[in-house]
C-alpha cells in the first residue's frame, strides 16, 4: 500500500473515531487499589495505592446477582501519561462493545510508576523517579504480579466473586504484559486479545524504529511540523558524540 494513502486513512480513522465518541465522558468511577510494592520480597509489607477506572454501565446487577462467573473485561494500562476513561467508555472500542454484549464490568488499571500511579512518594507529593528506584520496581515482572494480585483480589463493591471470567486487553506493550499474563497466569484469565504485542526479544530490532518513524512523522505532519525534524537532528547529534571520548563521556554522564 502507497505510504501515503495508509497515513490519510490512519489519519481519517482516528477522526472518525473522535466523532463517534463524543459524549461518551464520566462514565467511568476512578478508585484506588492497594497494591504490593516489590512481589519477589516475601518479607516486605509495603503497599501503594494503583488507580483504576471502572465502567459497570453494562454489567446485568440483576444476572449477576449471586456473583457466580460474572464477565470482567480488564484493560491493562501501559507506558502512557495516565488511563484515560474514554477507553472503556467509548462505545465504538471492540472491547466496550464485548463488555456491552456480555454484560461485562469494564476495568481499567493504571500501570505503576504512570498517572497517578506513584509506588514510592517521598517529601509528601513527589513521586521517586529515581534510578535505583526505577531499576528495583517499574519491571515487567512487578506489573505483571501487579496484574495477578488485582485479578486475584479485586472486590466489586465489597462482593467476592465466584469463578469470575477475566478477559484481558492491551495493545503494544500493554499487548505484551496481557500475553505474558496469559502464559504465565492462565488460571486467572479466560482469554486476552493482546494486540500489536512486542513478545519476541532480539538484540537489532529495527521493526520498532520503522514503526516509531512513521509515527512520529505522521503526529508531526498532523500537528507539530517540528517535531520529526527535532528527534532526527537529535539522534545525529547523538551519534557524533559517539565518535569522541568526550562526547561519550558525556553521554555516559546523561544516562547514567
Amino acid at each position: 500500500m502507497d505510504m501515503k494513502l495508509h497515513q490519510n486513512r490512519h489519519r481519517n480513522k482516528f477522526l472518525q473515531i473522535s466523532k463517534g465518541a463524543a459524549g461518551a465522558e464520566d462514565c467511568a468511577e476512578e478508585s484506588y487499589f492497594t497494591q504490593i510494592l516489590d512481589h519477589f520480597d516475601n518479607k516486605s509489607t509495603v503497599t501503594w495505592n494503583q488507580r483504576y477506572q471502572i465502567n459497570d454501565k453494562y454489567f446485568d446487577t440483576a444476572k449477576n446477582s449471586s456473583f457466580v462467573g460474572p464477565a470482567i473485561v480488564l484493560h491493562i494500562g501501559g507506558e502512557q501519561e495516565t488511563i484515560d476513561e474514554r477507553v472503556i467508555c467509548y462505545e465504538i472500542f471492540p472491547m466496550v462493545k464485548m463488555a456491552k454484549q456480555h454484560n461485562a464490568l469494564l476495568i481499567q488499571l493504571e500501570h505503576r510508576f504512570f498517572g497517578k500511579s506513584f509506588p514510592i512518594i517521598k517529601n509528601g507529593s513527589m513521586a521517586d523517579m529515581s534510578v535505583p528506584t526505577l531499576r528495583q520496581f517499574l519491571t515487567v515482572q512487578q506489573a505483571l504480579e501487579d496484574l495477578a494480585n488485582f485479578i486475584r483480589n479485586f472486590k466489586y463493591k465489597n462482593v467476592e466473586w465466584k469463578n469470575p471470567k477475566w478477559i484481558l486487553f492491551g495493545g503494544s506493550y500493554s499487548g505484551s504484559l496481557c500475553a505474558w499474563s496469559r502464559a504465565k497466569y492462565p488460571d486467572l484469565t479466560v482469554g486476552g486479545i493482546c494486540s500489536s504485542a512486542p513478545i519476541w526479544p532480539k538484540m537489532d530490532f529495527f521493526e520498532y524504529s520503522q514503526v516509531m518513524e512513521f509515527a512520529i512523522t505522521n503526529y508531526s505532519a498532523i500537528k507539530y511540523p517540528n517535531c520529526a525534524k527535532s528527534v532526527t537532528n537529535g539522534f545525529t547529534q547523538l551519534r557524533q558524540m559517539s565518535y569522541t571520548d568526550d562526547g561519550r563521556n558525556t553521554l555516559n554522564n546523561l544516562f547514567k
